[in-house]
């Protein structure tokens, strides 16, 4: 975008808790299963249950769509995320979220679902979609950003993480932090997964439990 980033209110301690919690999380399951995913011959059943597992999706993904569902993100999902262009995924996540429902593996149109699929696929790129961070954006926008639009939620996240990466160098976090985040992620990652954190905190997410998990 052309405009400014907006400055917003800054907590330094959630800010501190959030870029943590990005290396700690990057640094196990979500960094793990990254590479995993990329590497993978076929997408089966039980890569997907652990998979699922990491990100909480399990109980909204019923045993009964597993088999259709591991299918199509070997077959169709991850085959289009791969190939996409940078500026074509945002849409992309959208079409594949609906494409799934349309196909019979999932329940309902899952947004979050595919752009956690893409993140880890393509994790310098796409953010994952969460109801927490979305909530959080919307306050800073002063209104509700739209149910499953992922463009327009892309959108808004890359706006408000150029104003927290000012933030993130304005306070030392990232000079402090590079010894750990340094060795097992890129400078934009780390950015971006603390940016994603911090805006969850904004919409709700219990700073306790960030802080331990």
């Amino acid at each position: 975008m052309t405009e400014t980033a907006p400055r917003f209110p800054l907590d330094l301690h959630h800010l501190e808790v959030a870029a943590r919690s990005a290396i700690r999380t990057w640094a196990g399951g979500e960094g793990q299963m990254s590479r995993e995913i990329r590497e993978l011959g076929a997408i089966d059943e039980a890569f997907l249950r652990r998979w699922l597992g990491l990100w909480m999706l399990a109980r909204s993904n019923a045993r009964a769509y597993r088999p259709r569902l591991a299918a199509e993100l070997e077959t169709v999902v991850r085959p289009a995320l791969i190939a996409a262009p940078e500026e074509r995924l945002p849409a992309l996540v959208s079409e594949l979220a609906r494409g799934l429902q349309a196909a019979g593996a999932t329940k309902g149109v899952q947004t979050s679902l595919v752009s956690k699929f893409a993140f880890s696929l393509r994790p310098e790129v796409i953010v994952p979609y969460d109801k927490r961070a979305r909530q959080g954006l919307g306050e800073m926008f002063g209104r509700r950003l739209p149910d499953h639009d992922y463009r327009a939620y892309l959108d808004a996240f890359r706006r408000f993480a150029d104003a927290f990466s000012a933030h993130l160098d304005e306070t030392g976090v990232t000079a402090a932090m590079r010894d750990d985040w340094g060795p097992v992620m890129s400078e934009r990652l780390f950015r971006m997964r603390a940016a994603d954190k911090y805006f969850m905190l904004l919409g709700g997410f219990p700073v306790e439990r960030m802080a331990r998990d």
